[in-house]
């Protein structure tokens, strides 16, 4: 058939080679992308890549419980921080996010809810703070949808209190 333009039937040196491509290029990348859908999709992949950052961030912040994925929606219940300058809890915090943002250097928040936070200033500032410190440099872009805090609630020195504020971003 003429119609091909020329071409003839595959010789077995480029059915060589095509396996070779499939082999190297497209199997590697199915593998990999299954892999990052079981790892945005699993509640365990999600509690034990959490568990590994606290356990980096040592022991100012603690998780009582992780249900739901990366991929979203994310739920964390009972979190604690506490370092000499504040002490805070969160009943609840349920995170919906956009992981593709991450190609475009991006950590896009599509829903955070947060609630029940209750913040304890120290009656004392502790000696070291007065030092500068420099604020973070993120190597990623923050972008935030719907940001609602419920509940909030606070204690600072001399009797100042927050009873049952709100944050909606």
């Amino acid at each position: 058939d003429s119609s091909l333009g020329g071409a003839g039937p595959v010789t077995p040196r480029a059915r060589k080679i095509l396996r070779w491509i499939a082999a190297f290029v497209v199997v590697p990348l199915v593998v990999g992308a299954a892999l990052v859908w079981y790892g945005l999709s699993s509640d365990s992949v999600a509690r034990r890549l959490i568990r590994l950052g606290l356990d980096k961030a040592g022991n100012s912040v603690r998780i009582g419980s992780i249900s739901g994925s990366l991929g979203g929606p994310l739920t964390l219940r009972g979190i604690t921080y506490h370092s000499p300058l504040v002490t805070a809890t969160v009943d609840s915090a349920v995170l919906e996010w956009t992981p593709t943002g991450l190609i475009r250097r991006q950590v896009k928040i599509d829903r955070l809810r947060v609630d029940g936070v209750h913040i304890v200033l120290p009656d004392s500032t502790p000696r070291d703070t007065s030092t500068k410190k420099t604020p973070p440099h993120l190597p990623l872009d923050v972008v935030l949808g719907d940001v609602r805090a419920e509940h909030i609630t606070g204690d600072a020195p001399r009797q100042v209190r927050v009873l049952d504020g709100a944050v909606r971003l």
